[in-house]
């Protein structure tokens, strides 16, 4: 499971390098694509067919929860985003939604499997999009 999780992470990595806009670096705005809500959505929507409809659907529930808490927290912090020339974008930039989205569903897929393999993979991801910034 972890290698089918893998391959379609980087599937949906390279679609988003490849059309990335021609001025912005395209890896990270490839790594940062992969904290996209739609990208879980998509796996979530994978889990359940692929694996079980409690799976995909704890995972969407997660995520749904962590993307609420993030948009509440933004608004109680109201702390600016850094400059970013490569990556300009508008609003609140504390705490991350790209990294609390795929934090609540990383975090939840590993408990629910019960899975280290899952675990270091989704704390890979996590640890890349917050890289990205």
């Amino acid at each position: 499971m972890v290698i089918v999780l893998s391959a379609i992470v980087a599937i949906a990595m390279a679609i988003a390098i490849v059309s990335a806009p021609p001025t912005s670096t395209r890896i990270w705005y490839g790594i940062t694509s992969l904290g996209d809500e739609t990208i879980y959505v998509g796996l979530s929507i994978i889990l359940y067919y692929m694996v079980s409809p409690w799976v995909g659907f704890a995972t969407a529930i997660a995520m749904l929860l962590g993307g609420t808490l993030v948009i509440d927290l933004k608004e109680i912090f109201m702390l600016p985003r850094p400059p970013n020339p490569v990556f300009p974008e508008e609003g609140y930039g504390f705490p991350s939604g790209h990294a609390q989205v795929s934090s609540a569903f990383w975090a939840s897929l590993a408990l629910i499997m019960r899975s280290m393999s899952i675990a270091i993979l989704g704390a890979v991801m996590v640890a890349s999009i917050l890289y990205r910034g």
